[in-house]
């Protein structure tokens, strides 16, 4: 015990520590101007020296051991104009310093992170730099990253994939920089690269849906604010991964002479699966299935007539439930500060298939669960006005589990789609939903996939102020993830007959990810004259990145109850190791004149074991301009309170992998013994991709500040992009090699406008929009034929494309001018009718028209009956137009808010999902429609004239697939989704006093609430097919846009209660 006490009563004498020598005290209390309510959380510091406040719940601040004489208080809060008062500082005297701040929405004073660059005000910056505060964000009941981010900045793009608990989102900023390589942005947390990447371990995989996200393995309740810089030239000075923009996580720290201030958080959260799916639908045609029917599903079907299946794919979720508790505790004294936050949460997903489901037979123990423990920490130690000690320090523990899904043929999800009905029973009696082969939807219950994540952060920084202008920093952090994902089929599953390797089979995988890194830098400001004034900063960085993974795979356990690699029949094994180290150097002067004009020019060197041999470096220069029209020439606009222009050009990379740059051999065994083979050829010249973006743009309040403007035009070109050539096998290698002969353009608008639409004492409204135009195109792959996204599958249609934005799509379109397209003599001439009714005078199977079906030709023309061409173009599967809109509203101790998101314009997605439902014979022709039209050509009882009507709906309407892959397939992807809805209620603090809490409220929010589309799926950002785009393959980059069996995104209604004491 007493090991434990002497450290913590050092550690309090250390918080409390101050001297009184020639010093006073500075108190006082910071309101809201318009309202005159309390602002807790402002940062009120003196200036020019490292001490300083931050508010308590109540507004008020203690500032003590302040030298005497002449001092600067500032008042900073995001969102709000800094405040700064002058006064007269006494020995052993009190000073009493209220503030009253005004409402900012331009923000040109906020600080901000702009790059290695360190911290400054935003209208020093000629780059965006977008800041969300989560201090507003965590009143509104959100509990993730990804939803507190998603819709609220213009160029930002957030998507969940499906409709599972902790998705990995797909993130996207300023469209796609890489073919090839990661279009996913850096992550940063508290200035130390993280490993970002989210899913399972390698070898492990749930259909590419219900993969783990790495971002809900941070703190999100310890998070103060996120910076987003957009492209290169907000990111130059860092280097060779930031061609994708950077995000940058800051956490939360105590305040100086800050009481201790606890809060406590507990929610509650319901989790909803949208019933957005088709009904399977099938009809029977003898009598012998009408009797199964009967028997198996209590339907009285009838000849030739489709019926919807009483069991259908909904009916495998209830309600999820979530549960989450949060306690922290942040403060400090003048020698030091702390913060610190426990969280817990639980989330049972709503899947929940039950036995009635299946005539009362067992189902399989699959689940969709996620239970999370964290911890945050972070302690300041200011033993003096030159010195400052950080230290940082995470811990996340993630168990999930969940059922497989998303694109393979043997999941629930996808087997409960492309059932027949009519066919229920003929597995076995249990089979209600009808699918006799494959595997049933309850023995798809049966498979699960787990992973066990821990994830630990520490970074210690110090900072030394050796003069007024001069700062010099040095920071060493370490993350470390240690994964174990395993997907497990036990013994026995095969409960209908159905599904292959009944005997079960069993793959681990495990990944270790460790990053270290060392910065340093040096920050030095100074007045040159009366007008300018010069920041210089200096600095390096050291990256070193150790990946170890390895997966077992066993087949066939020998009974019922076994875990192990080890206890199946059939076992392979594979690992593997690599080690890449990054160093950069980088610098930039910034020159401010007047504070109204800023020039800044910066410049990064960076080398890594990535590169080729033959090339040593890559060099990422910027520059940037900002100017304040209105300060530079003293003079005002009616109606306009603030006014800046900036602009900036800039350029950074995005480096190969580990071993892309090296000729590599793989093992295999012979009868002869063991061997290699070759792999990869390697490329001694092998460089980073090279993005270089301008943009230029304008940030405008207007009326005082009651409404913002911000309009920004950026242009960027990838160049020495990496595209996979091959080269002839007579050489050796048989596998592409990456070269850097690519070219990718992209180019686009970005607007927001922000606004105080009712301002009153006791009632206000603002409101907010925002929205982005985007146009990427493929320039140039160097002479290498058209990508296809998954060349192992023949029906996508993806490709990478010169001319085309990536991933376009190409396939069969119908020819035009043809009102049915249907050649039964296949010489190039629609059927006569005579001749269609000849055809048609007898019963006819839909897939007999594949071979009569007359696609278009390279100039829309009708080729002959049987022709294959699929080399259209059919749109693209990025929106022109994204955005967002909404409002918040405020009476009283109550606060309304909502948000819109949208997208349109050119924008599809390859709904293969309809595809086999509408046309494949074995996994479809199962919706109301597609039933109908196929019962009608195959019912003995049906007239000529009824085939030949519903043959030309088949034909125009329904054919798809092989061989005329996108022909009915490509769908209008625009959409409107009612993204969230919060309501949350301040108890009077009169009321809250009565049980010990200064501050407390309760907030009720809803999450995906309505989606209006032209979209014939599920949902349009819920695609499936390697939706998480995280990874560096060209599929993971673009195949978002396949739809195969992808699920909704979940509807989530969250009750919270927060306190403060």
């Amino acid at each position: 015990m007493k090991k434990l006490l002497l450290p913590a009563l050092a550690f309090l004498a250390l918080v409390s520590f101050q001297t009184s020598y020639g010093q006073g005290i500075v108190e006082g209390q910071v309101i809201e101007a318009q309202s005159g309510a309390p602002l807790p959380g402002v940062n009120v510091v003196i200036r020019g020296e490292q001490i300083g406040s931050t508010t308590d719940p109540e507004g008020s601040y203690t500032i003590s051991g302040i030298p005497e004489g002449t001092q600067v208080v500032e008042a900073k809060f995001v969102g709000f104009q800094t405040a700064t008062r002058e006064i007269q500082v006494s020995a052993g005297e009190t000073t009493i310093v209220d503030f009253e701040l005004q409402e900012e929405r331009v923000g040109a004073d906020e600080v901000v992170v702009t790059g290695k660059g360190g911290e400054g005000e935003k209208k020093s910056s000629g780059h965006t730099v977008s800041t969300v505060e989560f201090s507003g964000v965590e009143d509104t009941g959100t509990n993730s990253i990804e939803d507190a981010l998603a819709g609220k900045e213009a160029g930002v793009n957030i998507n969940m994939s499906s409709g599972s608990i902790d998705q990995e989102p797909r993130i996207r900023i300023r469209g796609s920089s890489s073919i090839s390589l990661s279009n996913e942005p850096l992550v940063y947390v508290d200035g130390v690269r993280i490993n970002s990447t989210g899913g399972f371990a390698p070898g492990i995989g749930s259909g590419g849906l219900g993969q783990t996200s790495a971002l809900s393995q941070l703190n999100f309740d310890a998070i103060e604010r996120v910076e987003i810089l957009k492209g290169p030239a907000a990111a130059t000075l860092y280097g060779s991964r930031a061609n994708a923009g950077v995000i940058q996580i800051f956490t939360k720290s105590g305040g100086q002479e800050q009481a201790p201030q606890f809060d406590v958080e507990i929610s509650s959260t319901f989790h909803q699966m949208p019933d957005r799916f088709e009904p399977i639908v099938g009809y029977v045609t003898s009598e012998s299935a009408q009797s199964r029917v009967q028997d198996v599903l209590g339907v009285d079907a009838e000849l030739y007539e489709p019926f919807e299946g009483p069991n259908q794919l909904i009916d495998l979720y209830g309600t999820g439930t979530g549960q989450e508790i949060s306690a922290s505790v942040r403060g400090g004294g003048q020698g030091a500060t702390y913060y610190s936050n426990l969280r817990y949460s639980f989330t049972d997903g709503p899947w929940d298939p039950q036995p009635s489901t299946f005539n009362g037979a067992p189902v399989g123990s699959s689940n969709d669960t996620n239970r999370r423990l964290f911890w945050t920490g972070n302690l300041s130690l200011i033993p003096s006005d030159q010195w400052r000690f950080d230290v940082q320090a995470e811990y996340s523990r993630t168990d999930r589990e969940t059922h497989t899904s998303g694109i393979t043929i043997y999941t629930p999800t996808s087997t409960a789609r492309y059932a027949d009905p009519s066919n229920a029973g003929v597995a076995s009696d249990s089979d209600t939903f009808g699918l006799p082969f494959f595997a049933t939807p309850r023995e798809g219950t049966y498979p699960r996939v787990e992973d066990a994540t821990n994830r630990g952060r520490v970074v210690l920084q110090s900072s030394y102020l050796p003069t007024d202008n001069l700062t010099a920093d040095v920071q060493f952090g370490i993350d470390y993830v240690s994964q174990q994902s395993q997907d497990y089929s036990p013994f026995g599953y095969a409960v209908d007959g159905v599904a292959p390797t009944p005997d079960g089979e069993l793959t681990v995988g495990e990944r270790s990810v460790l990053t270290y890194s060392l910065e340093t830098k040096l920050d030095w400001s100074t007045s040159l004259n009366e007008n300018f004034s010069s920041g210089t900063v200096l600095g390096g960085q050291l990256y070193r990145t150790q990946t170890e993974t390895s997966t077992s795979e066993g087949q066939n356990f020998p009974g019922p109850g076994l875990r192990t690699v080890d206890a199946t029949s059939i076992q392979t094994a594979s690992s593997s190791f690599s080690e890449v180290a990054d160093v950069g150097i980088f610098a930039q002067e910034q020159i401010d004149y007047q504070e109204a004009i800023y020039v800044t020019l910066g410049a990064r060197l960076d080398a890594s074991s990535a590169f080729g041999d033959d090339f040593n470096y890559a060099t990422y220069p910027k520059v940037s301009l900002s100017v304040l029209p209105t300060d530079l020439f003293d003079f005002s606009v009616a109606g306009v309170s603030e006014l800046r222009l900036r602009g900036a050009v800039g350029q950074s990379g995005q480096q190969p992998g580990a071993f892309d740059a090296f000729t590599t051999f793989n093992p295999v065994q012979s009868p002869e013994g063991t061997g290699v083979r070759t792999g990869n050829l390697g490329n001694d010249n092998l460089s980073p991709e090279t993005a270089t973006e301008w943009e230029v743009g304008f940030d405008v309040g207007l009326v005082q500040d009651r409404l913002s403007l911000s309009a920004t035009y950026w242009n960027r070109t990838t160049s020495d992009a990496l595209v996979a050539q091959s080269f002839p096998p007579s050489g050796g290698f048989a596998t592409p090699q990456l070269t850097n002969v690519g070219e990718l353009s992209g180019q686009g608008l970005e607007f927001s406008v922000e606004g105080g639409v009712i301002e009153g004492e006791t009632f206000s409204v603002d409101a907010f929009a925002n929205a982005t135009y985007l146009h990427e195109e493929v320039t140039s792959l160097g002479g290498a034929p058209p990508i296809k996204v998954d060349p192992s599958y023949a029906r996508d249609r993806m490709f990478i494309r010169e001319g085309y934005a990536p991933g376009a799509y190409f396939g069969t379109m119908a020819p035009q001018g043809v009102s049915f397209p249907l050649d039964l003599e296949q010489n190039g001439t629609p059927s006569s009718q005579e001749a269609l009714e000849s055809f048609f005078s007898q019963p006819r199977n839909p897939s007999e028209l594949r071979s009569f079906y007359m696609p278009a030709g390279p100039d829309g023309e009708a080729l002959p009956g049987g022709s294959v061409y699929k080399d259209h173009y059919r749109g693209k599967q990025t929106p022109d137009w994204s955005g967002s809109a909404g409002f918040s509203a405020q009476y009283q101790g109550f606060s309304l808010s909502t948000r819109f998101r949208y997208a349109f314009g050119n924008y599809y997605h390859h709904n293969l999902t309809s595809g086999f439902q509408q046309v494949n014979s074995g996994i479809g022709r199962n919706t109301m429609t597609s039933a109908s039209l196929d019962a009608t050509l195959q019912d003995p009882e049906s007239s000529t004239q009824e085939r030949i009507d519903a043959a030309r709906t088949w034909v125009n309407d329904m054919l798809a697939l092989t061989p005329h892959d996108g022909l009915n397939e490509i769908d209008r992807a625009d959409y409107l989704r009612w993204q969230n809805l919060s309501l949350s209620y301040s108890i009077p603090s009169s009321i809250a006093s009565t049980v010990g809490v200064d501050q407390s409220s309760i907030t009720i929010q809803g999450n995906n609430l309505a989606l209006w589309t032209l979209y014939d799926g599920v949902d349009p950002t819920a695609t499936g097919e390697a939706a998480t785009g995280v990874g560096t393959t060209t599929e993971n980059n673009f195949a978002s846009g396949m739809d195969t069996y992808g699920t909704p995104q979940l509807r989530t209604f969250t009750i919270t209660l927060e306190a403060s004491f």
